[in-house]
């Protein structure tokens, strides 16, 4: 239960920050978790690990050994070509999450960032 709510936390409170401001949240949200002596991951932003539900164990692990090896499509047209990045692949995975359950949710970001991308995808 204590990972849920590092992650949700993590996401629902923080997801919208900028990187420095991540960093701030990061720094006092472990040191709020140590006074209450919850366990969370060492030497690893809370923004680069997710909740593995799928192998029952409920650990933390890295997004990317979740991440899909990227596939050349032979005839892509160059447009429409995705060559997913860590940021576009917890976002792709957060908005379906969203989706499947029918819950709210707003996507915000610097230009860029593959917003629209991952809305499209």
């Amino acid at each position: 239960m204590n990972r849920i709510f590092i992650f949700s936390c993590t996401w629902g409170l923080a997801g919208c920050l900028d990187v420095p401001d991540r960093k701030k949240f990061v720094d006092k949200f472990k040191n709020l978790l140590e006074q209450e002596e919850i366990a969370f991951p060492n030497n690893v932003s809370l923004f680069d690990i997710v909740i593995d539900f799928k192998s029952g164990d409920y650990e933390f692990k890295k997004w990317t050994s979740f991440r899909p090896s990227y596939v050349h499509p032979e005839n892509g047209e160059f447009s429409k070509i995705l060559v997913p990045t860590d940021d576009t692949f917890k976002y792709s995975w957060l908005t379906e999450k969203h989706f499947d359950r029918a819950i709210p949710f707003c996507i915000i970001g610097d230009t860029g960032v593959s917003k629209t991308v991952v809305l499209k995808d």
